[in-house]
């Protein structure tokens, strides 16, 4: 399968988010044509979406021009209402494996329904607008979990107002489910970990994540497209409808 794409809003939108479905707290989005650059201001940003995926791994293509990128994949269904999250492995030039990892606490049964996943990929460095102004950056980090509270700071390499930050695991070293948890998030930095559910130690080894932060609000991009990024409180006693227009401070579906 290859059917990467560069990115379009709203046609081709997709919606990334950091959430979990058992507290309260701010999930970050992104949506719209998103391009990455590198010293010659090369866009560099696609997107897709993946029908079907299982709690077993499959293996799906990745974007050619993209040798150092960042990479987030994040369910965009509800077809199976166990807790769980995408996880990621064997990430190489062309290829890589993906899979709904569930929790285990209550049962150890792992089986889950098709879900749709989307995906973001991007080349690492900073973004930039139409005008040469850097609105974001992408990049990877690889780091460790030594106990269930074990935070790391990031900190940004450009300045922002009020930056939207994204993290997902790209790798798949430990077998206990895991996946970026965020805190504190400022002007400057954001502390993120790694959070594996309440029911096991905390304590995980080595995976890498992929990252974007990004200027909140609508960026256009120098191909005419636009990248919208946003940050809503929302509560996990049900359903929060996100309007990604409304983070853009003007009407994107006219």
């Amino acid at each position: 399968m290859s059917d990467w794409k560069p990115l379009d809003l709203p046609s081709d939108g997709i919606n990334l988010g950091l959430g979990q479905r058992i507290r309260l707290q701010v999930v970050h989005t992104l949506a719209g044509n998103m391009a990455a650059t590198n010293a010659e201001s090369t866009t560099r940003a696609f997107h897709r979406t993946v029908a079907d995926v299982t709690h077993s791994w499959e293996t799906y293509d990745l974007p050619y021009g993209i040798t150092e990128l960042a990479r987030l994949d994040f369910m965009q269904t509800y077809n199976g209402p166990d807790t769980a999250n995408i996880r990621s492995r064997n990430t190489g030039i062309r290829q890589y494996q993906v899979f709904v990892e569930e929790e285990k606490s209550q049962e150890v049964e792992i089986g889950h329904a098709p879900e749709t996943i989307g995906v973001m990929a991007m080349g690492i460095g900073d973004i930039v607008d139409a005008s040469g102004e850097v609105v974001g950056e992408a990049g990877r980090i690889t780091f460790n979990a030594n106990s269930a509270n074990d935070y790391r700071t990031l900190t940004f390499s450009n300045d922002y107002t009020n930056p939207v930050v994204v993290m997902a695991v790209n790798t798949y070293n430990e077998g206990d489910p895991v996946h970026v948890r965020l805190a504190n998030l400022s002007a400057t930095s954001v502390e993120y970990k790694q959070e594996e559910w309440d029911y096991r130690d905390g304590a995980h080894t080595n995976e890498t994540i992929s990252y974007v932060v990004l200027e909140s609000g609508a960026h256009l991009i120098s191909d005419g497209k636009m990248i919208v990024a946003g940050s809503q409180t929302v509560n996990t006693s049900g359903f929060t409808t996100v309007n990604i227009a409304s983070h853009s401070g003007q009407n994107l579906f006219e």
